[in-house]
Formats: C-alpha cells, structure tokens, sequence
C-alpha cells in the first residue's frame, strides 16, 4: 500500500519530454497525461543537475506507477499545470522501507 496515494489530490494536465533539432526549435511529445499528484507552491533551494543552485518555485510529488506503467521523469521534461508551463530542476525517488519506491520528488521552476 503506498501511503501517499491519498495525498495526490491534484491533476497535472500534461507531462511532456522535449527535443531540440539542429535549428533549435524545441518540441514537445506528451508523455503523461491527466496525471494525479501532490502540487505545493513554495520556495526552496535545489541542486540542478549540474551541481548549481536553483530556487524551485512548485514541488511536486509523483506516483509510483500510472496506467500500470512505472512513472519515470527526466531533466528535459515540461509540466503543464493549470495552463502555465514549468521546467524541471531536479527530482528525487523516494523508497520505502523495503527499499521500494514510493513516489516521485520533482522540483520546478
């Protein structure tokens, strides 16, 4: 049982990986729609992936799984939530005891 699943009582409208070509036009493919989560608007320091330090604006936790498919996030995607897009800074798994992940950790800005 995960214990956060009552806790994801909001709705992400789209999660999507993005791509650059070689003219550097970015486009965006939709990886997760309508996906449950817990959204919270607050500011806190993060490590990017480059070890630099970044104010995130929304933490947002993630489930584990979604459509039966395990849920995985990478530093190129873009969340659209309440019509305003937001880039990922960081995002961290979180296990339970067993070692077994519970949700997902994501920072935004």
């Amino acid at each position: 049982m995960n214990i956060v699943a009552g806790l994801l009582n909001q709705t992400i409208t789209t999660i999507s990986s993005t791509t650059i070509d070689g003219y550097g036009a970015k486009t965006l493919t939709s990886v997760y729609s309508d996906i449950n989560c817990r959204w919270q608007e607050k500011f806190q320091s993060v490590l990017d992936n480059k070890g630099q330090e970044v104010l995130a604006k929304i933490e947002v936790w993630l489930p584990n799984m979604f459509n039966n498919s395990v849920v995985s996030i990478d530093i190129d995607y873009i969340f659209l939530y309440n019509s305003i897009t937001y880039e990922v800074i960081a995002f961290t798994n979180h296990v339970n005891m067993l070692g077994e992940r519970e949700y997902i950790k994501v920072f935004l800005k």
